[in-house]
This record gives structure tokens, C-alpha cells and sequence, in this order.
């Protein structure tokens, strides 16, 4: 198909191919997120090692670094591994798979900052940090956002954060202060949480909860056109359907619904004209949705401004 999901034959030539793209997407995403908790990390890191005492604030900075750059590479691999293997995540960020860090990070940045015993006076890191992350944060909320796919499902905190103009401005500022704030006025910092966890986890939540209750409250494409073929078509026609649709989420969908979840089906984008001879020779029937087309040797049985169902003409 037009367009083919993975960007390589083979999953370690996914991982390979993705692994830089992927990782720089993560630390934009993340350093959006957490940019100020991180610098407390890093922050607690630098103490640690030039006084080589073992605070327990310090181990908490430095555990919570190590977890969360574990997961970053963990997950990109894993991302990398799946669109070589054919299903395209390409521009999607899997967050939700260390979720758990969005809470563990900013606590543990927090003790940074209400600690007495680590030093926030030297200006020169103060201020490299502030400059490094604040590119960073940057270039996330003016370039990032808008190349990715960003799915409820993927990454809940985040579809949180881009879906409300005021959630995403006020954490974009409110971020950047709090780096401000680090950089000139360090005993200060603390401070900026109290205006920033509001924004970036309760506004944030609020939004994903909004977005939930809107995805479950109504049918999607994928239920239509699942319940359709299942009232219209025998259980032997059902049997020897093909499915196209833009993600395996929707495909499996429409499998279920038609209550055969064992379907053949392939991904594909919108746009995408698919040659009906690639489809499977038991295939006598191709259900298709997110703006894939099917030309070729069938014919249109149903049709809706969603989804297609075509039929070969020759089965």
C-alpha cells in the first residue's frame, strides 16, 4: 500500500532507523513536562558526586534520573521495534508506559528544591541548566507538539496538555518561569511548583478525563462499521473479510464487533489507495475506514463518508 507503516524490513532495522528520532521526540516531550523536576535532579546528581556524600535526597534525585532515562530508552527501542515490524509509530510517543515517573520525578525534584543541604549557589550550572533546558522546552512547545500523533491512548498526560490552548500555554510559561526563577533566584524554586503541578497534572486531568468520557460516550468509525457488516453479512461472508484501517486499535476493533477477532487486516494512512489483488486470496469482502480507498477487481456494497465495504467481483 501507499505509504507502507514501517520504515524497515525487520524490527532491529526499526530500532536502529527510529532509535535518535524517537529519543529526541521522548526528551522533548518529557523535559516539556517535568523540565524543572529533571534540573533538581540533575542538580542533586552534581552534589552527589562533588561531595560524595550519600544524602538520601541525593539517592532519590539520583534513582528517579536513572528509572526515568531507563524507561526513555526502553520504550524507544520498543518503539523502534514495532514500526520495523509493521505497525507505524513513527510520530507516536508510548508515555503511558512510564506514567508513573510524572509523579515520581517532580516529588523527588521537589525534595531538591526544599532541601537545605544541596547547593544551589553555583550560578554557572544554575545557568547552563536554565539556558539548555529552556531551548529545550522551546523548541517542544513551539515545533514537537505539532509533528506528532499524539493518541489518548499513547500518552494520556500528554493528549491531556495539547488539547486545551490555556492548559498548553500555561504550562509552556509557567515552565520557562520556573527555569528563570532557578537561574536567578534559586532558594525560590520550590515555589514554582506550587504553580506549575496544577497546571501540568490537575488542568492536564482534567482534560484527559473530559477526552475519555468523550471517546467512551460515543460510537467510533470502527464500531459503526463493525456492527454494520455484523447485522448485513452471514456468518460464512464474515469469515472472508479483509479490513483496512489506519491503526491496529480500529482494525481488531472492527474485527470484534464483527465477532471474528481472528480477520485478516493491514494499516494504512489517509489518502492511501489500496490494489484489491493484495489482499489475501480467501478475501471476499474488504471493510475500509480512515480514508483508505480500494480500487481493482471489486465493487462498492455500502458506503458512508466513514468506512467502505466493498465485495470482489469474481467471489
Amino acid at each position: 500500500m501507499e505509504g507502507g507503516t514501517a520504515i524497515g524490513t525487520s524490527p532491529i532495522t526499526g530500532v536502529i532507523e527510529l532509535f535518535w528520532p524517537q529519543l529526541s521526540i521522548h526528551v522533548l516531550t518529557v523535559s516539556a513536562l517535568m523540565a524543572i523536576a529533571i534540573v533538581g535532579l540533575i542538580v542533586a546528581i552534581i552534589d552527589l558526586v562533588r561531595t560524595r556524600e550519600a544524602r538520601t535526597v541525593n539517592l532519590l534525585a539520583l534513582l528517579s534520573f536513572i528509572w526515568l532515562g531507563s524507561m526513555v530508552i526502553i520504550i524507544v527501542i520498543f518503539t523502534g521495534w514495532l514500526t520495523g515490524g509493521g505497525d507505524d509509530h513513527t510520530t507516536r510517543v508510548l508515555l503511558r508506559y512510564y506514567d508513573f515517573l510524572f509523579v515520581l520525578v517532580p516529588l523527588s525534584g521537589l525534595a531538591i528544591f526544599l532541601s537545605k543541604a544541596v547547593n544551589l549557589q553555583n550560578v554557572f550550572v544554575r545557568w547552563a541548566l536554565a539556558i539548555v533546558f529552556g531551548t529545550v522546552i522551546t523548541n517542544s512547545f513551539t515545533n514537537n507538539f505539532s509533528t506528532l500523533t499524539i493518541q489518548i491512548a499513547d500518552a494520556p498526560n500528554l493528549a491531556g496538555l495539547v488539547v486545551n490552548l490555556e492548559t498548553f500555554n500555561g504550562v509552556a510559561i509557567t515552565m520557562a518561569l520556573a527555569l528563570g526563577v532557578f537561574a536567578t533566584f534559586p532558594r525560590y524554586t520550590k515555589w514554582t511548583f506550587i504553580a506549575l503541578l496544577p497546571l501540568s497534572m490537575i488542568a492536564a486531568g482534567w482534560q484527559i478525563q473530559e477526552q475519555y468520557l468523550g471517546f467512551r460516550g460515543t460510537l467510533s468509525v470502527a464500531d459503526r462499521a463493525g456492527q454494520y457488516v455484523y447485522e448485513n453479512l452471514r456468518k460464512e461472508e464474515k469469515q472472508k473479510i479483509h479490513i483496512l484501517a489506519n491503526s491496529r486499535f480500529d482494525a481488531t476493533n472492527v474485527a470484534i464487533w464483527i465477532d471474528e477477532p481472528q480477520l485478516d487486516y493491514e494499516l494504512g494512512n489517509p489518502g492511501n489507495v489500496y490494489e484489491a489483488e493484495w489482499a489475501p486470496e480467501t478475501a471476499k469482502w474488504i471493510v475500509a475506514l480512515g480514508g483508505i480507498t480500494v480500487q481493482g477487481e471489486v465493487r462498492v456494497e455500502y458506503s458512508t463518508p466513514e468506512f467502505t465495504l466493498y465485495r470482489f467481483n469474481d467471489k
